[in-house]
């Protein structure tokens, strides 16, 4: 993930004409290298429908957001889980990206769960993974995860833009996952199964 990220940045840096040169293998530590360009922060980073967020509008959003996510869920891994997978579980939209830097900002592993999926589904992923889960959704689909620690969209951005920003933030700063993202898969038997997605 770094390493596609990193490559549309340094063509971003050509338009510009400051080159940025990457070194860093995970997705944050490469996402953070890209503000220190003073041309590069203020490009648009996502586009959806109406809604821009810039680099910078991005870095404050999802900073902002994982205070708010670990500070509301309460929520804590399991001390024996090396992948600490958190749900998502909403429609497409600019809020989505914002929510993944937040995930791995406090080093956890972004899960996106299709809104359509079916039930059974759900509760297989759910199966798999093994213990108590986080999940952000919203009130549509928050019925798919009765046993899971659920925070909603609408709360958590509402909260989060009251929300003083602290790029020291000690949430902010969690040992990257070696896996920033979980993909399941329809599987040859028809039951999902987990792919890791690693830095590289």
């Amino acid at each position: 993930m770094s390493v596609i990220f990193g490559a549309v940045v340094n063509e971003m840096s050509k338009l510009s004409g400051e080159i940025v040169e990457f070194e860093d293998t995970n997705l944050i530590s490469v996402f953070e290298k890209t503000l220190d360009s003073k041309s590069i922060k203020n490009f648009p980073a996502v586009i959806f429908e109406s809604k821009v967020y810039t680099f910078q509008d991005l870095d404050d959003v999802s900073t902002r957001l994982a205070t708010e996510i670990v500070g509301k869920s309460g929520f804590e891994f399991p001390a024996r889980a090396q992948v600490k997978p958190v749900l998502v579980c909403l429609p497409p939209s600019e809020k989505i990206v914002a929510i993944l830097l937040a995930i791995l900002k406090f080093g956890g592993s972004y899960v996106p769960i299709d809104p359509c999926t079916p039930q059974h589904r759900v509760e297989h992923i759910l199966g798999i993974i093994g213990f108590p889960t986080l999940v952000i959704t919203n009130s549509e689909y928050d019925h798919k995860f009765k046993s899971c620690n659920v925070l909603q969209l609408k709360s958590l951005f509402g909260d989060a833009t009251k929300t003083p920003w602290h790029s020291d933030s000690p949430h902010c700063h969690g040992k990257p996952s070696k896996f920033p993202a979980i993909l399941y898969t329809s599987g040859s038997t028809g039951n999902p199964k987990g792919v890791l997605i690693s830095n590289r």
